[in-house]
């Protein structure tokens, strides 16, 4: 096995009150490289649209010529969430689909239920964060280069983003285009007066998720996310491949509109040499069929670690010593399958599981599942699950296997081809020392450094005595970006009824 180290995984996550055990960003990180600019938090195409506009008719038409920091805090206040604002209403006032995906729509539905008739004052408070319901778009505006951060000669700029001349010019004009008669676009936009029901009635006919009426603009997004191209910010091969993977899933095996869950069974059992199905796939997506089901693969295996950790919580009710601590765990935990002193290789033959059991196994202790003593006999199981999964599997990359520093699959691996010989409670005790105290103690050092939070410490260690804080770890599938990827090629137009 690897040399210990501070290299927890390729991604650091920057809240601090997620993945306490730093092991869930290397799933991420892997999804980012199959599926790049469109994450689990960038549901519609429309806002990349949208953000880029504002961008635009900010730069052309609103006179400012200052562009440092001031200028920044200007562009969100009153302008790009002042815009969002009227479109989340426009959109409720006209009843338009898919209001699901409006960010900031429980205030704005509360402003309309209290003045319907309007006129309607801009709400400053209808979302929190920054540039509202687009927040989490800025970034890939910058990926697809519609915006820059830097100038002419690679330098980074201060203050406000930049809109390049090229794409980004192009994507303004084209939705400008379309909303440029609109009595919103011609006379409210940039006041700060309010705003008439029937302005934003208009503007939410002209204006919506689904990108009606946008030929242009859907043509130019199109281009950027799914024509192969390869730059400092973007190389969107595999991104491409992830697309034609689903549109091979839609066409051949009807997956249209599918679940966290669903989508979890697809990429893991329908196309793998030791999943449920093995059914056949073209060989042009191998690649990203075998990655998708690593993404998988290293889901269960942290969410299983996760479950062990939510059981080590509850048996510490008191300060107890590494050995006292693992003794009570034993002792605490009801084990229906497993015999902690039979030899790991003895229990492998049973720990290779169907979806249906895979799931109902993990659904036993994660989430805010309040009974844990079986966490451990099933997150020792389907530990085993993934070793049994990938070891000795040529068509899957090494390098995705090893994503996740010390706690990776190919560790793993490794360690039960090792350990064979030994006992479960081998296996169990390493899992505690190194998987979730050692990376609990990394991780929440880290977050420490980063953002002088103390919040990420699950155990507190007084010599040799160990400590709950009262914190547990998330213990939840984390997203599958393929969801939000195929929702994006319907907004789009790459897929069609």
């Amino acid at each position: 096995m690897h040399k210990k180290g501070p290299q927890l995984n390729d991604h650091t996550p920057n809240t601090t009150n997620r993945d306490n055990l730093g092991i869930t960003g290397a799933q991420t990180t892997l999804q980012a490289e199959l599926c790049p600019v469109v994450n689990t938090v960038t549901y519609r195409a429309f806002y990349w649209i949208f953000l880029t506009w504002n961008y635009y008719d900010f730069y052309q038409y609103s006179g400012e010529t200052d562009f440092s920091r001031n200028a920044g805090t200007r562009f969100n206040e009153d302008y790009v969430k002042k815009n969002d604002y009227y479109f989340v209403l426009g959109n409720l006032i006209n009843n338009n689909p898919d209001t699901k995906n409006l960010v900031g729509i429980e205030k704005t539905t509360n402003d309309l239920s209290t003045n319907n008739s309007g006129p309607f004052k801009y709400n400053r408070d209808y979302f929190v964060s920054y540039l509202g319901g687009m927040q989490y778009y800025n970034a890939g505006c910058r990926t697809l280069g519609f915006t820059t951060d830097t100038d002419s000669e690679g330098n980074p700029i201060s203050g406000l983003n930049r809109l390049t001349k090229g794409l980004g010019t192009e994507m303004g004009k084209a939705f400008e285009k379309v909303i440029k008669n609109t009595e919103y676009y011609r006379k409210y936009r940039f006041k700060n007066t309010k705003v008439p029901r029937n302005v934003l009635e208009e503007f939410g006919s002209v204006v919506s998720l689904d990108l009606n009426g946008f030929d242009e603009c859907k043509s130019i997004l199109r281009r950027e996310l799914f024509e192969e191209r390869f730059n400092e910010l973007l190389d969107n091969k595999h991104l491409i491949e992830s697309k034609d993977y689903l549109i091979f899933l839609y066409r051949d095996y009807q997956i249209k509109n599918p679940g966290a869950k669903e989508i979890r069974k697809v990429l893991y059992d329908y196309f793998s040499p030791r999943g449920e199905y093995k059914y056949d796939f073209p060989e042009s997506l191998k690649y990203v069929v075998k990655a998708w089901e690593v993404v998988v693969g290293r889901q269960y295996f942290t969410t299983a670690i996760e479950m062990v950790c939510k059981a080590m919580i509850d048996s510490l009710d008191v300060p107890k010593t590494m050995e006292q601590w693992v003794g009570d765990l034993i002792d605490d935990s009801s084990w229906e399958k497993v015999d902690v002193d039979q030899t790991i290789e003895s229990l492998l033959p049973s720990c290779n599981f169907n979806f249906d059991e895979r799931e109902n196994l993990i659904e036993q202790g994660y989430r805010s599942v309040r009974d844990t003593s079986r966490n451990c006999d099933t997150g020792i199981r389907i530990i085993l699950s993934v070793y049994n999964r990938f070891k000795d599997r040529p068509d899957i990359e090494n390098k995705h296997l090893s994503i996740g520093g010390e706690v990776s699959v190919s560790n793993l691996i490794e360690l039960v081809d090792n350990w064979k010989d030994r006992p479960v409670i081998d296996l169990l005790q390493y899992i505690m020392r190194e998987w979730i105290v050692y990376q609990n103690e990394v991780t929440a050092l880290e977050k420490v450094m980063r953002s002088r939070s103390l919040d990420g410490y699950i155990f507190e260690r007084v010599d040799e005595k160990y400590a709950r804080t009262g914190k547990y770890p998330a213990t939840d599938f984390q997203g599958i970006r393929l969801i939000n990827l195929l929702q994006i090629m319907k907004d789009l137009d790459v897929i069609t009824e």
